[in-house]
């Protein structure tokens, strides 16, 4: 069912200001739905009294009489709701009970089967069609057989019950008939537009709504038909013009909000159409349309939190409708709550499996949420029903890359850059895939077109120095151009050149690593110039952090000082040196949102997903990596330095001598740096707080042989910190 169908929303044409009629239209509604009839039909005619003539007044007059015995003038006040509110699909009031209707409706049906008169069967069949009754009005107009020469009022209503059952060419050939015989009834017209519109045939629909007005100038639904029709054939300033004046007259007229603000969006007139939808959603909470128009044109605007409300409004009011939760799930994906977003989104996929677009934001959401098999999976839906989005053939290349499947990511990443051969993101990815296959003569070249495809004028010098090192120039070059990058290219996360020239360094520093334990020359030049990198690569990464800077070159001064104290060996004192720079670098591919772990008393949703984030740092960097020959210590400082001696920690939740020692040692060695700085939601502590602090950890987050070692060294360890700050 669409939203129009369960959303048909009355509306007053005629605006009654007076207090005293809205009190007293109030309680006749109150009076009709307790069973006290008679009273009700005296305060609506009050209520007529004060000169409202809307249909929903008629509508609930028609009712109270209908249902306290006086059929007849029950019929006349319902045929009057057509006359008053011209189109039948707004003519349910929002108080209008199932159940008083059905009585009415049966109390019709027995008198018209009993009644001669001619003209009260009509009249009964314009009220059938008023209460959605459309088979009785059917049936009793099908009784006055061709007796239509007497009565030339039948063909209107026979064209109306044709457009209802959608048999627009009969409706046509009815109100044209009727509009032969009464060329001042603005009525005839308006179903006559009404007819030609459902037939597509916009110009006649115009002449048609133009006759109407010609009748009756202020007829409001024929108003707002003929700027639907305008809308259709793309004439948006007549829209305009009709809407806007149609609202100086009756400036609550809510249709005329919407279509106007639907008009305004169709022209990019963005803040403006906000506006309008807006206006009309809040003046009509109960119309799921509305609201879910609001939220759409929000969206577009970037007002996310502003779109979140009304689309959760239409999503209570119209549960069952795939654009509503795809639109909600949009939404929260753009606020960065991904778990949400797939929930709704998952639900849209269900009411429209043959969404191709709802299923690519699906993928997106569970790419977000690291959970790499759902996403792929999306992500493959999404492709069969669309072959033509070649996008997604990126999406799920990358996916397989960060799941390790690195040949299933070149294989897919390279049909994307066939389609895409400008686009240089292909290439990044499938040099990491390379990489990471051990095949870096390959990875360097794809690399280094990545960086060649996105670099700017104000890049080139590095391009042009990693260039000259690709060709095999003096290996200096890596550390004057990891410098210039630490220096002059902070901002990692907006900049793709950048990302691609970390990633050539990296391999270009594994294949001068491989080089020397192959050849065994130049040694000391190859391993400076990867630990000239890895250092480079730390500062980018804390960067990130206004309150961070210089931590991983803090936290690797700590390690380096207990790894002698622990009397560990020269290989893993290096492998413990070198985890310690990069141990935070997963972050770099982290929002800014999820850069720390934040305590969640409150059990808030939001910081609950934002510490799910956070805790996938250590994976991302391990996985980075991974596939690289850094001496034994590394990759464990990377993924496991959050991992705690009771088993509380993350990502596995490894328990006391399964933590790799280069972890313990990395792990105490972070913490204790925070608690002397700004960084996290833990506060500024004196290095005496910090030290209590840690001992108080001793066998929970950390080895006791490890906070004895700790204590013993705290001393040096605090006087290397205040060396390195001066």
């Amino acid at each position: 069912m669409s939203i129009e169908q369960k959303n048909t929303v009355s509306e007053e044409n005629t605006f009654v200001d007076s207090k005293d009629s809205a009190m007293l239209f109030s309680q006749g509604e109150e009076c009709l739905l307790s069973g006290h009839f008679a009273e009700a039909v005296s305060l609506f005619k009050q209520v007529v009294a004060c000169g409202d003539k809307s249909g929903p007044l008629q509508f609930n007059l028609g009712l109270a009489y209908v249902l306290s015995g006086k059929i007849d003038y029950g019929v006349e006040a319902l045929g009057k709701t057509v006359d008053e509110d011209g189109d039948l699909d707004l003519n349910l009031v929002r108080l209008a009970n199932p159940k008083l209707t059905a009585q009415v409706a049966d109390s019709l049906k027995r008198a018209a089967e009993d009644s001669t008169d001619l003209n009260f069967i009509i009249k009964a069949a314009a009220a059938f069609l008023v209460l959605n009754r459309f088979p009785e009005a059917q049936s009793a107009l099908g009784e006055l057989g061709e007796q239509d020469n007497l009565l030339p009022q039948l063909f209107l209503w026979r064209s109306l019950i044709f457009d209802k059952f959608g048999q627009y060419s009969e409706a046509c050939q009815a109100a044209e008939r009727y509009c032969s015989r009464h060329k001042d009834d603005a009525y005839g017209f308006y179903a006559l537009g009404l007819a030609h519109f459902h037939l597509k045939d916009t110009a006649k629909a115009i002449e048609a709504y133009r006759q109407a007005l010609g009748v009756v100038p202020g007829h409001i639904k024929a108003s707002l038909r003929l700027a639907q029709a305008y809308m259709l054939a793309e004439q948006y300033s007549q829209v305009e013009t009709i809407l806007r004046g149609l609202l100086e007259s009756h400036p609550v007229c809510i249709e005329a909000y919407f279509g106007l603000g639907k008009c305004l969006e169709k022209q990019y007139r963005l803040d403006e159409a906000a506006d309008y939808l807006s206006k009309a959603a809040d003046l009509t909470p109960e119309a799921a349309e509305y609201q879910l128009a609001a939220g759409q044109v929000l969206k577009g605007l970037g007002q996310n939190a502003r779109a979140l409300d009304y689309l959760r409004k239409a999503a209570a009011l119209c549960p069952d409708e795939s654009e509503v939760h795809y639109c909600l799930g949009s939404v929260l994906s753009s606020l960065e709550r991904f778990s949400e977003a797939a929930a709704e989104l998952e639900k849209a996929s269900k009411l429209d499996p043959r969404s191709s677009y709802t299923f690519y934001a699906l993928g997106v959401a569970y790419a977000r949420l690291n959970h790499f098999d759902k996403a792929i999976a999306a992500f493959s839906q999404a492709l069969e029903l669309n072959s033509k989005a070649q996008e997604v053939h990126y999406e799920i290349g990358v996916l397989h890359y960060r799941s390790a499947s690195y040949e299933e990511a070149i294989k897919e990443l390279e049909v994307y850059s066939k389609s895409s051969p400008l686009d240089s993101r292909p290439r990044y990815y499938i040099g990491l895939s390379y990489r990471a296959l051990g095949h870096l003569k390959e990875a360097e070249q794809l690399l280094l077109e990545a960086m060649k495809d996105s670099v700017s004028q104000e890049q080139q010098i590095y391009f042009d120095s990693a260039d000259s090192l690709q060709k095999g120039q003096t290996s200096a070059s890596l550390h004057s151009l990891a410098e210039a990058a630490l220096r002059d290219l902070p901002d990692r996360k907006s900049d793709f050149f950048e990302a691609s020239m970390l990633q050539f360094f990296g391999t270009k520093a594994v294949r001068l690593h491989q080089t020397v334990q192959e050849e065994r020359e130049y040694s000391s030049n190859v391993e400076d110039s990867l630990f000239q990198f890895m250092s480079s690569l730390s500062a980018l990464t804390d960067l990130r952090d206004a309150y961070c800077q210089s931590h991983s070159q803090r936290v690797a001064a700590i390690a380096d000082i207990l790894s002698e104290a622990f009397e560990v060996g020269e290989e893993l004192k290096n492998g413990i040196h070198v985890g310690a720079c990069l141990h935070d670098c997963g972050k770099m591919a982290l929002p800014d949102m999820a850069m720390y772990y934040v305590d969640n008393t409150d059990n808030d949703a939001d910081v609950k997903e934002c510490n799910e984030l956070y805790k996938q740092h250590t994976l991302l960097g391990y996985e980075n990596f991974s596939a690289m020959p850094f001496p034994d210590g590394v990759l464990d400082a990377i993924q496991d330095h959050h991992e705690a001696w009771d088993g509380s920690g993350f990502p596995v939740g490894l328990k006391g001598e399964a933590i790799p020692l280069a972890a313990q040692i990395v792990g105490l060695a972070d913490y204790y740096e925070r608690l002397l700085t700004k960084g996290g939601n833990q506060g500024t502590y004196t290095k005496e707080a910090a030290l209590q602090l840690v001992k108080d950890g001793t066998d929970k987050l950390f080895n006791p042989e490890l906070v004895k070692h700790f204590e013993l060294e705290f001393s040096k360890i605090n006087a290397k910190l205040e060396s390195l700050s001066d």
